[in-house]
Parts: structure tokens; C-alpha cells; sequence
């Protein structure tokens, strides 16, 4: 028998759909923005009265640590820590010399993406000491003694003329009584 020749079919490529990477979209960033004031009526909340306070430390921190910090001018705040992924966050102030707090020194700042949140830290300046003046004792004058001898001569001088009309009246009455005896 003579081989006839039967055709195979043969696969033809056909090109396929890759899908498009599509772009994670990055959440938006926030903020967190801290002050200090100068609590005066100690009610721990800021009013139109109470200005800003310079020397308050502000840190932010997540749970890997300190994520930024700032010290406080009294003039340019609120100060904003900007570009925070959203996340947890403890803002915490370190009072200005010389100032107590009247409002907590940590808050727990829960950051959604895109948001801004304001932290506000009310301190009150610290009592100045009173002095009290106390009274010292004046001091009581003691008389300096004098020596006994000038007075005991003093006081013969001023009597010594009684002193010699007694004696001579005692010799004289001794002499009489002598006398009759």
C-alpha cells in the first residue's frame, strides 16, 4: 500500500488580553496641628483672652516612635505637623518653664487620610512664692553691772555725816555712862 499523506492541523497563536496594572491609589495624607495657651482662668479651655504661649515642646509619635516634634514661638501657631500617613498618634507637650498644665499632655490622635486635626494644650503659669517676712526678736538690753566698791564708798559718802554724828553721839553717851560708873 502507498502512505498517503493526511494533513495535521497545527495550532495557531492567538493573542491574549494582559490585564492592565491599575494604580493603588495612596491615601490621602493629614495633619495634625498643636498650641499652647496661657490658661489664665485655669478652666482648661482657650478664650479670647488667653494668648499663645512660646516654649512648649510638641512631639508626635506613631508606634515606631517620635515622627517629628516642635518647639512653640508663641507667634506662628497653630504649627501643623503636615504629610502624615493615615494611622495612630500620640501628640504629646512638654510645658514652658514656669507653666503647669491645666489640660492633659498626651491625647491619642486617631488620623483618617485628608484630615486635620487641632490639639489644643491649656498651661497655667505657676504661683510666684510669697515671702512671708518673719519677725526676729529685738534684742532686750541687759544693763552692764557696775563694780560694788565706787558704790559702797558712794553711798559712806553720802552718809558719812550721819555716820560721824552717830559716832560721836555714841561717845559721847559712852563717855557720860563711863562717868556715873
Amino acid at each position: 500500500s502507498t502512505p498517503t499523506i493526511t494533513p495535521t492541523p497545527t495550532a495557531t497563536p492567538t493573542p491574549t488580553k494582559i490585564p492592565t496594572p491599575t494604580a493603588t491609589p495612596t491615601p490621602p495624607l493629614g495633619a495634625i496641628c498643636v498650641l499652647a495657651y496661657h490658661d489664665r482662668d485655669g478652666d482648661g479651655a482657650r478664650g479670647p483672652d488667653e494668648e499663645l504661649l512660646a516654649g512648649a515642646v510638641f512631639t508626635v509619635s506613631d508606634e515606631r516612635g517620635v515622627v517629628a516634634s516642635h518647639t512653640s514661638d508663641g507667634v506662628h501657631e497653630p504649627y501643623c505637623f503636615e504629610g502624615l500617613s493615615p494611622g495612630n498618634y500620640i501628640v504629646a507637650e512638654r510645658n514652658p518653664p514656669g507653666y503647669d498644665s491645666t489640660t492633659p499632655d498626651q491625647w491619642a490622635v486617631a488620623l483618617v487620610g485628608g484630615a486635620r486635626v487641632d490639639v489644643t494644650f491649656g498651661d497655667r503659669a505657676q504661683p510666684t512664692p510669697t515671702l512671708t517676712p518673719t519677725l526676729t526678736p529685738a534684742p532686750t538690753p541687759t544693763p552692764t553691772p557696775e563694780p560694788l566698791l565706787p558704790k559702797i564708798g558712794e553711798a559712806l559718802y553720802r552718809a558719812s555725816g550721819i555716820i560721824v554724828l552717830a559716832f560721836l553721839a555714841a561717845v559721847v553717851i559712852g563717855f557720860n555712862l563711863l562717868r556715873r560708873s
